[in-house]
């Protein structure tokens, strides 16, 4: 079993009509193998993170991870089994704008998914595996000063077993700007099993690849500020110079008198 711990803290603030977004948390990542009744030639399991991040990125917190996972098993008068399994799991606290107006404002969670699976039996055996995630929104509700316990305000998953691409936009619901903050968790499982019976079972293998990417942005419904107004352009050089041009060519006037009195008309 390995085990990663990665903190992280980033502002996210989303496009017109949002409202700036302090978020802050932490991601894991665990891999497990195990073969029955070992590892060996013939069997094998094999879990390896291809890589997780959580950050700022165009204005939004976007968070990701990727893992591969196989179990192979051969022969075996009593049967064997492998297993492998990757896990992710994001813990962001989202906290009310340092200079919010006290009006809620909705969490959406953008996400998308792939997964490639293949899975084959000879003989008599299973083979099986996929990808799945899950997000939860928590608030903390205060029984007395002090005293917090989360519950969750949404909920909402999705497993897949066979090869997909497949993404979606969840409304978490509304952030009340009056708690201090809310608790978002996701968690991504990629996994692979294959087991062979005792004397019929020959072969059984199991290869998935899953990903998973998301946003998280706050949005309070209004709509985007109005551009402003245009900037009067300023003239060019070539009719500078053409308007200079002109005042070269006309006339000159004799005597300080003509020309005051041009200037009085």
């Amino acid at each position: 079993m390995a085990a990663v711990a990665a903190l992280f803290a980033a502002l996210a603030v989303t496009g017109a009509g949002a409202l700036p977004v302090r978020v802050g948390g932490s991601i894991d990542m665990t891999v497990t193998t195990d073969c029955a009744p070992w590892c060996g030639t013939l069997s094998s399991a094999d879990a390896v993170i291809l890589g997780a991040e959580g950050q700022r990125a165009n204005g939004q917190f976007t968070g990701g991870g990727g893992a591969s996972t196989s179990a192979i098993v051969g022969g075996g008068l009593l049967g064997k089994s492998a297993t492998a399994t990757a896990t992710f799991e994001w813990v962001v606290q989202v906290y009310a704008p340092r200079n919010g107006t006290g009006e809620p404002f909705h969490l959406f969670l953008a996400w998308d998914a792939t997964l490639f699976a293949n899975h084959s039996v000879l003989g008599l055996g299973e083979a099986g595996g996929g990808s799945g995630f899950q997000a939860t929104l928590y608030k903390d509700h205060c029984v007395l000063p002090g005293i917090c316990v989360p519950f969750p305000t949404f909920h909402d998953e999705r497993v897949f077993t066979a090869s997909v691409f497949a993404d979606g936009q969840w409304d978490l619901g509304l952030f009340d700007q009056s708690a201090p903050y809310q608790t978002l968790r996701i968690k991504f499982d990629v996994g692979s099993t294959a087991t062979t019976y005792p004397v019929i079972g020959l072969y059984a293998s199991a290869v998935d690849i899953g990903t998973l990417d998301f946003t998280l942005r706050a949005d309070d419904g209004r709509a985007p500020p109005p551009p402003p107004d245009p900037v009067p352009e300023t003239p060019t050089l070539a009719l500078a110079l053409a308007g200079l041009a002109a005042l070269v060519a006309l006339p000159r006037r004799r005597g300080v008198g003509d020309r005051v009195g041009s200037l009085d008309a």
